[in-house]
């Protein structure tokens, strides 16, 4: 009896796993752009049609991608519980509540570039460009641009260091560039 319920169990995980994988395969369609080997949580939620997304990128569970453009990069990866939260609200407008002055000019798209590590339950706001090779630490607020090849973390995220020396990522970007040849 043991042994039918553990072939059961095992079965049941594997039917789930299928399950997922063909909605995210019916779900690809419905981005704006999307690369190759791009694999995203069908249950997170996504403003689908402002979002182009590259080649060779991992979103995590639990996302929540919203904004009037998103671009990601190739080789990107969100950990779980990651946020991107384009769009504003007007505040200041007497006689008139905040839920309906929803204020188009304040939708600047959000970039995030090649090769990026968006740790878990990062949240990034409008306006933001994160730059190529760069770290956000886990539980951050990207509030405003990261440079490239660096590593930043905390609310709001600051810089905590490069990831290179200049020598060192001299030498990184010329393997890359022979890699891609």
């Amino acid at each position: 009896m043991n042994r039918f319920l553990k072939i059961g169990g095992i079965l049941l995980c594997y039917a789930r796993r299928g399950k997922r994988r063909l909605k995210m395969w019916l779900l690809r369609p419905l981005f704006l752009c999307v690369g190759n080997n791009v694999i995203f949580d069908p249950d997170g939620f996504y403003s689908y049609s402002t979002i182009k997304v590259g080649s060779d990128v991992f979103i995590g569970p639990c996302a929540h991608f919203s904004g009037q453009s998103i671009i990601i990069g190739n080789k990107v990866l969100f950990g779980p519980g990651v946020y991107i939260l384009g769009g504003d609200h007007q505040y200041s407008v007497p006689g008139k509540f905040m839920h309906d002055l929803k204020d188009p000019g304040k939708n600047l798209p959000v970039i995030i570039e090649d090769d990026v590590w968006v740790g878990a339950n990062v949240t990034i706001l409008k306006g933001v460009h994160i730059g190529t090779g760069s770290i956000i630490g886990a539980g951050s607020v990207v509030t405003h641009d990261v440079e490239s090849y660096t590593i930043v973390a905390g609310n709001p995220a600051r810089l905590l260091r490069k990831r290179f020396l200049e020598d060192d990522l001299q030498r990184h970007l010329a393997l890359l560039k022979t890699q891609r040849q």
